[in-house]
């Protein structure tokens, strides 16, 4: 991987996907994420909100298959797409 760096989160998890959250009164900037776990056995994929002003991420989804955490990413995006955002999902 070439961009190795920049696609590690703060916490060391890979990032595969991103979903940019568009700003709403009362939320800071921030994404939805698909992560890597390569060090959690049991659950390595999980879907994070991260928040862009300080890099920490929370609402964790864990999952043990990468297709499931797929499907939680997706249903994760249109839900704050219905809800009003309108950013496009980018491959990180």
């Amino acid at each position: 991987m070439n961009n190795l760096k920049e696609k590690t989160l703060p916490n060391g998890s890979m990032l595969l996907e991103e979903y940019t959250i568009s700003k709403r009164e009362g939320w800071d900037p921030g994404r939805v994420v698909l992560c890597w776990l390569p060090d959690n056995n049991a659950t390595p994929f999980a879907t994070w909100v991260q928040n862009l002003k300080n890099g920490c991420c929370s609402w964790g989804h864990y999952h043990p298959t990468a297709l499931e955490a797929a499907k939680d990413f997706e249903e994760r995006c249109k839900r704050y797409y219905l809800e009003g955002e309108t950013d496009n999902v980018q491959s990180a």
